[in-house]
């Protein structure tokens, strides 16, 4: 079971902005997805606004990299991968961590025949400052916001979303069984559970 995202440029899950969500600063987001075209920005996770003035985010690139954010005050925590070059309809297993900005973003692919494993970069950046508040935004799936930017093109099936920074075996253990480990404040398997709005 999945999602279709792409459809629309609002198509999105808007799990809210629950305490449990807020400035998780240590996090970790994994899912499989499903990607129907790889020569767009196609968001996975979100945490921001539209501006992009608070931003958290986990996308593929319009290259077919893994790419995630963390925004902070001085200069924002970048993780870019090189070489991966996902391709269109594929199913992926995608994870990345922020470990509270004590380094930078660490991403991780695999697939239905690959162990997850972390990724080589071209850009990986701790950034400085302040790291942003995002209790004011809802956490979303497959767009960066309701305004319809970057909006996944393709099927997502699994997101968990964890307020710690889980390590690659705890990561791999969740490729193929998915399920709640210590932390996990989200776990969304779409398809059996609709679209609105859900905590």
């Amino acid at each position: 079971m999945s999602l279709t995202f792409g459809a629309l440029a609002t198509d999105v899950v808007n799990h809210g902005s629950a305490a449990s969500l807020d400035n998780q600063n240590s996090c970790t987001v994994f899912a499989w997805v499903y990607p129907t075209s790889v020569t767009v920005e196609n968001a996975i996770w979100s945490k921001s606004n539209v501006l992009f003035s608070t931003e958290r985010f986990f996308q593929i690139s319009s290259t077919g990299n893994l790419h995630a954010e963390l925004g902070r005050a001085t200069s924002y925590g970048i993780g870019i991968s090189t070489g991966l070059a996902l391709g269109a309809n594929i199913w992926h297993a995608v994870a990345m961590t922020f470990d509270g900005g004590t380094s930078a973003p660490k991403l991780y692919h695999g697939s239905f025949t690959k162990s997850l494993a972390e990724v080589s970069y071209v850009t990986s950046d701790i950034g400085s400052g302040a790291i942003h508040d995002d209790s004011a935004e809802s956490m979303r799936v497959g767009n960066y916001h309701s305004a319809g930017l970057n909006v996944f093109t393709g099927r997502i099936a699994t997101v968990l979303f964890f307020n710690r920074t889980l390590n690659l075996g705890e990561l791999r253990t969740l490729q193929f069984a998915p399920r709640k480990l210590a932390g996990a404040v989200l776990f969304s398997h779409y398809g059996f559970n609709g679209t609105g709005n859900q905590i």
